[in-house]
C-alpha cells in the first residue's frame, strides 16, 4: 500500500511538472548599439500566448513543451521571427532587432479641440509717437492706450497700478489684476 501511495504521489508531481511548462526567457536590444528595448512584443505560435519585454529589455514566457515560432515587433525596428523546440529544461533566447526607416505617404494631425477666431487690438508705441505725445513718465504714456487703465496713488507717480479694462478690479494692486509692461524688452 505504501508503495502504491509513493507512485502516485511521484507521477502527480511528475505530470505537474508539465502542466507548469518551461521557462522561455531572454534579454532583446537593438541590434546595431546593443541597448535594450523595452515594449517589444512578444508572440508565440501556436498557443497564442505573448508578453512584452521589460524596461531592460528582458523577457520571460512559460510554455510546454514543443514546437514554436516566437515573433518579435515594435515599431521602428524589423520584425523577427525564430522557430524554437522547447524541451524539459529552461531555455534562453537572446535577440538583437534590427532599426528600420518608417516610411509613410502622409501623416495628419489633429487636435481635440477646434481653433476660435478672434479679433486682436495690438497697439505699439514706438520712439516718434511717445515723442508726439510730449508726457513726463511711462505710466502716462501709458494711460493713453484705449484699453488701459492707470491708477495713481501719490501725486508724484509712485505705485502705479496698470490694469486691463475689464479685468477683476476689486483689489487694486493683488493678484488678479497684474499687467507685465516691457520698456525695450525690460520689466
Amino acid at each position: 500500500m505504501k508503495f502504491f501511495l509513493i507512485s502516485l504521489v511521484f507521477y502527480y508531481f511528475l505530470g505537474f511538472n508539465h502542466v507548469i511548462g518551461v521557462t522561455l526567457s531572454g534579454k532583446i536590444t537593438n541590434g546595431k548599439n546593443e541597448k535594450a528595448l523595452p515594449n517589444v512584443n512578444i508572440y508565440v505560435q501556436p498557443g497564442g500566448n505573448g508578453s512584452i519585454s521589460s524596461p531592460y529589455g528582458e523577457y520571460k514566457i512559460e510554455l510546454s513543451p514543443g514546437d514554436f515560432t516566437i515573433h518579435f515587433s515594435i515599431i521602428g525596428f524589423e520584425k523577427l521571427a525564430h522557430n524554437i523546440k522547447i524541451g524539459e529544461s529552461p531555455m534562453e533566447l537572446d535577440v538583437g532587432l534590427s532599426p528600420s526607416v518608417l516610411e509613410f505617404d502622409e501623416i495628419q494631425v489633429e487636435g481635440i479641440f477646434s481653433t476660435r477666431l478672434g479679433y486682436e487690438s495690438v497697439n505699439v508705441l514706438n520712439r516718434k509717437k511717445i515723442e508726439e505725445m510730449d508726457k513726463d513718465s511711462a505710466a502716462e504714456i501709458i494711460r493713453e492706450i484705449s484699453g488701459i487703465d492707470v491708477q495713481f496713488a501719490h501725486g508724484s507717480g509712485r505705485n502705479v497700478n496698470v490694469s486691463i479694462r475689464g479685468s477683476s478690479d476689486y483689489k487694486p494692486g493683488g493678484y488678479n489684476n497684474r499687467v507685465l509692461i516691457l520698456l525695450v524688452g525690460f520689466p
